[in-house]
């Protein structure tokens, strides 16, 4: 049977890299590809003098040389050295025992299993392929995971604010601990694309030309502070805000509102966010 270069090449490269970030993710360890590339380069060049070591004591002594070498590589001069490698050393030996298992139950013999490929695919490939759907699969699960935890704390509010009511989606957010210092009021952050829409011309004009309080008595400008930077609010005081409960149930809190033309992360998802505070 023939036997491409390039393939072994390829399929050890591929195996040897997945080793290593298989190890690393074991141990929390943070991958250094530098160190990583030349591991590798080094394992799969010694792994092209595999075909013509024909003593078995040679070949043993080269492989736990190779280790050694591999291992000091990669994890000496880090923390949790010697477990580092006796994890790299029994991934390396639960993923030899796979492919000979494998092999053994398709061809029925221990020495066919050791010589005879068990397909005509390559290693590499089909490895490769295992990660591109595990990242497909690992982050169609989070984002499903983020949904459903987003939408664990969303809650319906209907406000009447500067002469218009609006329904919008709000998000619970423990890290607003916001308060407007003249009265004291909890400060919900509502994104200004949901009311402009329904503001007389004037009203948007006021708002887009940075006059903000002229809408209404007492508005003022405030300037906060978020993991994004800082950012600018007008503080209004809604007529009414009410929020309702998954069991039906609504209650009317005194609150003020601060109006923002910055995005809200998850925009799409929200409109609001609310203030710890509304819940306790």
């Amino acid at each position: 049977m023939s036997v491409y270069i390039e393939l072994v090449i390829l399929d050890n490269a591929t195996v040897t890299i997945m080793l290593i970030l298989l190890t690393n993710r074991i141990t929390s360890r943070k991958t250094q590809w530098l160190k990583t590339v030349i591991a590798t380069l080094i394992s799969t060049a010694v792994s092209l003098c595999y075909p013509f070591v024909y003593d078995i004591y040679l070949s043993v002594a080269i492989r736990l040389i190779l280790y050694a070498v591999t291992c000091l590589i990669l994890f000496y001069g880090r923390e949790r050295f010697f477990l580092s490698s006796i994890v790299f050393l029994l991934i390396t030996f639960l993923f030899g025992g796979a492919i000979f298992a494998v092999g053994f139950f398709m061809q029925g013999s221990v020495e066919n299993a050791l010589t005879v490929s068990t397909t005509n695919i390559p290693v590499s490939v089909i490895l490769i392929s295992a990660f591109i759907l595990y990242a497909i699969l690992k982050r169609i699960v989070i984002s499903v995971k983020k949904v459903r935890e987003l939408n664990a704390n969303i809650y319906e509010c209907k406000l009447s604010l500067l002469g218009v009511e609006l329904k919008v989606r709000a998000l619970m957010d423990t890290g607003n601990r916001l308060y407007d210092g003249k009265s004291g009021l909890p400060v919900v952050i509502l994104s200004a694309k949901s009311i402009v829409k329904k503001l007389s011309d004037s009203q948007v004009q006021s708002l887009v030309l940075g006059r903000g309080e002229t809408l209404q008595k007492n508005a003022r400008y405030l300037q906060i502070s978020t993991v994004g930077g800082s950012n600018k609010i007008l503080l209004l005081k809604p007529d009414e805000f009410r929020l309702y409960f998954e069991d039906g149930s609504n209650i009317i809190y005194d609150v003020a509102v601060g109006l923002t033309f910055s995005p809200l992360k998850d925009s799409e998802q929200y409109d609001a966010i609310l203030h710890p505070s509304l819940m306790e």
